[in-house]
């Protein structure tokens, strides 16, 4: 099966898994993971509760970073955006030169390298 071939692909949604059943909408598909971060942080608050301001400003940062790294990417890439680089857009230039779906790939790797170390910075910032 060809990456670009589009038609070898099976219709309708997406292979089904048990986290898909659970939390069947994309607006809860991070609900697990923000449910065990609020455990966490009532663990956290129950054991050692005055490290709550330190999580809260090591949370902050990490945020702040996440966000600067992506608008980082935006403003350096202009013209590799990820979401310009798919195979949907029809006048999109990429779509012939990449027609094994390379392009594509590193522009979404080469956007998160450069969020995870821009967070990561923040991170080790303090």
């Amino acid at each position: 099966m060809s990456v670009t071939d589009s038609t070898s692909l099976p219709p309708g949604p997406p292979p089904s898994s048990p986290f898909n059943t659970l939390f069947g909408n994309n607006y809860l598909r991070m609900a697990a993971f923000g449910l065990l971060a609020a455990v966490m942080i009532a663990i956290i608050a129950y054991v050692a509760w005055t490290q709550i301001t330190v999580l809260v400003l090591k949370t902050a940062e990490i945020s702040l970073g996440a966000f600067l790294g992506y608008w980082l990417d935006r403003h350096l890439f202009p013209y590799a955006r990820p979401g310009g680089l798919t195979a949907d857009t029809t006048a999109n230039v990429w779509t012939e030169f990449d027609r094994t779906g390379y392009v594509y790939a590193a522009s979404m790797l080469r956007r998160a390298f450069i969020v995870g170390m821009f967070m990561l910075s923040m991170a080790l910032a303090l």
